[in-house]
Parts: structure tokens; sequence; C-alpha cells
């Protein structure tokens, strides 16, 4: 059985092919981005194997705040893609589109309602996030401080790429979770965010063909393997100091 499920890989897994992540040292994203929360937490993300096993601190004194700071570099990413994705394409694009010609009125009528709610579910998070590090005395990674970049070709592409980065977010609180364990409120809080990524998982898959549920289990990820899938989406800028 457990061979069984081993073998069982969802498509999102595709992306995860290279090694390393991106970072803009001109922002000190070394100190507050992908690369302190990986520090933080032990991992090794194509940079060096750095810090000790289990959770640490940006300076705040709380053990916390940089597995938080991950979770709002992944929220911050989605609701930034969701967001340029909607200026990108107008209702009448997103419902021509291939994919969704295929089904009928009920799923095209609420299309981009729906595609809507999932932006504003993605800053609800955002600004969740930052307001429980700002409580602990923590620096939140803000919106300037990473720079993205997304295939926006065609809605198909968007549609395609949502499901992806969802499917991606459920995994990578189930294998992030247990960063929380001490607090009941942040267990509670992050488990009540990943069950609705679940859900905009599940819509999304359907939307691109394939079963809104899978897996008997939802595969968990750890941290450095979400940091290699997500590599790709972030832009990497160099200086010469």
């Amino acid at each position: 059985m457990t061979n069984e499920y081993n073998d069982a890989e969802t498509e999102n897994r595709g992306l995860i092919t290279e090694l390393g992540h991106a970072f803009d040292s001109r922002r000190n994203f070394l100190k507050k981005g992908i690369v302190a929360t990986t520090a933080g937490l032990g991992l090794s993300a194509g940079t060096g194997t750095v810090g000790a096993s289990g959770g640490s601190d940006d300076g705040s004194g709380n053990k916390y705040v940089e597995p938080l700071n991950y979770a709002l570099t992944l929220e911050r990413l989605e609701s930034t893609f969701y967001e340029r994705g909607l200026d990108e394409f107008s209702e009448d694009e997103l419902v021509g589109s291939d994919l969704i010609q295929r089904f009928g009125d009920p799923v095209q009528s609420t299309l981009y309602d729906q595609l809507t709610m999932i932006r504003d579910h993605e800053q609800a998070h955002v600004d969740a996030l930052v307001s429980t590090i700002e409580d602990l005395g923590g620096q939140p990674v803000g919106e300037d401080d990473i720079e993205f970049q997304f295939d926006l070709g065609s809605p198909e592409t968007f549609i395609e790429t949502a499901a992806t980065l969802e499917t991606t977010g459920v995994s990578a609180y189930d294998g992030a979770i247990s960063q929380f364990s001490g607090s009941d409120e942040l267990l509670t809080a992050a488990a009540t965010i990943a069950t609705v990524e679940g859900r905009h998982s599940a819509y999304l898959n359907g939307l691109t063909g394939k079963s809104p549920f899978p897996e008997a289990f939802d595969e968990a990820l750890k941290p450095a393997e979400v940091l290699e899938a997500i590599q790709p989406f972030i832009v990497s800028e160099t200086t010469t100091q």
C-alpha cells in the first residue's frame, strides 16, 4: 500500500524539477523572505543546508514567525497570480476558453465570480497572516519584497496554473502544519486555511479535467520541496556589491 501511495503523484509534482530558489538581494530577501524561512526551518533549498532542525525566530523571539512568513510567501504568490490573471483576461475570454466551453451554463455563468472569490480568499489569507505575524512581534514578508512572474499567455494557461498552485498550496500546508505544534490557535488557523485551499484545488481540478479528489490522502510536501516548486514563479535579481 505504501508503494501505491508513493507512485500516485499529482501533476503539480512535475514542477519540482529544479533545485534552488531565487531571491532579490536589493530588498533584503535573505533576511525576511524565503531564504530566511528556509534557514529558520533548517532546510536546504539550493543554497546549502543552513540552520538546525526545528523552527527558530527572526529576531522577534517567537519561533512561529518564520513558518508564518513561509505561509505568507505562498499566499502572496497566489494572491498576486489571481490579481494579474483577472486583470489580464475578461470574463468573456475566460468563459470562451476551450477548457470552459466543455461545460454548460451553470459552470460558465459562475466562473468569473468563483475565480474572483478565490482571489479574495487568498488576499484574506495574506491579511490574516500579516496581522498574526505583527501581533507576534515579527516582520511580515512585504508585497514589495518578492517579485513574481507568471505565464499568462492564454486563459487556459491561467486556469491550469491556478489548479497547480492550489494543489501545491494544500500539500504545503499539510507538510508545514507541524511547525505550529504547541499553539492550538495557530494549528486551527492553518487547518482552516488548508481546507479552503483544498476546495479551491477541487474546483479548479474539475475545470481542467482532473479528478477533484484524486487520492484518499493529500500529499504532504516538505517546505524545501515547495520552495523548489514555486521557484519558476519568482524573479531572480542579482546585484554587484
